[in-house]
């Protein structure tokens, strides 16, 4: 019996399509973003439904973040995010708790030098940082630190005016001894 190598080939294409399909179905992603030492943007799945942040504003750099119908490992305690503009200082999973069933919450301390594993670079992702309560899904974590990064628009801009000035200066001063 003769086996139509369109019908086979047409199989696994299903078969790497279902897989794919399935696997990205049950992903979940946590995205954090620290736009400055009292201000965190948190997402999941591009969606910020599900998530709560709490942080004490005489305590600047910290933050609670909670998902519902979630529940974080503890291995990744004390993982760290290399701060973008000094890299001795971290990003740092400072604490993570769980109420079974109903949420759990991840912890953060921005500009710490604490890092108990091998640090990831500032915008990384974490993988399997938690499973997801109502579809079983993993979740990936990954923090963004957008909050000290210097201006380099309007630093350029101002350079090159006070160059162009300095410039317009000395052709000025040439024609005047002249």
């Amino acid at each position: 019996m003769k086996t139509n190598p369109r019908r086979a080939y047409l199989a696994v294409l299903i078969g790497i399509t279902t897989a794919l399909i399935s696997q990205s179905a049950l992903g979940h992603e946590l995205v954090l973003t620290e736009l400055s030492s009292t201000t965190l943007t948190a997402t999941y799945d591009g969606l910020t439904s599900r998530i709560s942040i709490s942080s004490n504003p005489s305590v600047p750099d910290r933050w609670a973040v909670t998902v519902s119908s979630a529940s974080f490992g503890l291995s990744p305690l004390g993982t760290g995010w290399i701060e973008p503009e000094d890299n001795s200082l971290f990003n740092t999973i400072t604490g993570i708790s769980n109420m079974q069933g109903v949420s759990a919450s991840v912890e953060f301390t921005s500009d710490s030098n604490l890092s108990f594993h091998s640090p990831l670079t500032d915008g990384s992702t974490l993988n399997n940082f938690g499973t997801d309560g109502l579809d079983g899904g993993t979740i990936n974590l990954t923090f963004n630190d957008k909050s000290d990064l210097p201006d380099t628009g309007s630093t350029l801009g101002l350079l090159g005016l006070a160059l162009a000035g300095l410039f317009g200066a000395t052709r000025l001063r040439f024609r005047q001894l002249a």
